[in-house]
């Protein structure tokens, strides 16, 4: 009498773990390209956001801010209603004042602060002058 055994082989294991590992090790690397991507768009979102409010206060008030703001915080404050989408471990955002400030103008920016987004640097001016540097996702130098 013939004994039918049931179950896999020793190599149809391991042909499948091969084909597990061939496929994370092509995924892996594209997912963490797309998570980089999408910190850098988010800080991106976040300084249109600002920008929009600080033309709300130049309709209002003529002026943009005359203050440096170096933290996230500080610029919250001055920015008013602004909730950053990016998490403080990603980017910090500041705001430069123009020299001589004659609140006629503004750069705001958002440096990376997390291993994937190092010293990325990403900048929106008044007049719509955006600029990207240091970052690997954007290596030519424009926005996402």
């Amino acid at each position: 009498m013939k004994q039918i055994y049931r179950g896999f082989t020793l190599i149809e294991l391991l042909i499948v773990i091969a084909i597990i590992g061939i496929l994370s090790a092509l995924a892996v690397p594209a997912y963490s390209g797309y998570v980089t991507r999408a910190k850098i768009t988010t800080a991106q979102a976040d300084l249109i956001s600002i920008s929009m409010r600080l033309e709300n206060r130049y309709q209002r008030i003529l002026s943009y801010p005359t203050t440096a703001n170096t933290t996230t915080a500080t610029l919250q404050a001055e920015v008013g209603g602004w909730t950053p989408a990016s998490k403080d471990a990603d980017f910090v955002f500041s705001n430069v004042v123009s020299t001589p400030a004659d609140a006629s103008t503004y750069t705001i920016k958002a440096t990376g602060q997390s291993s994937r987004v190092k010293d990325c640097v990403i900048t929106l001016e008044e007049d719509g002058t955006k600029a990207i540097t240091d970052c690997a996702a954007a290596s030519d130098g424009n926005w996402l």
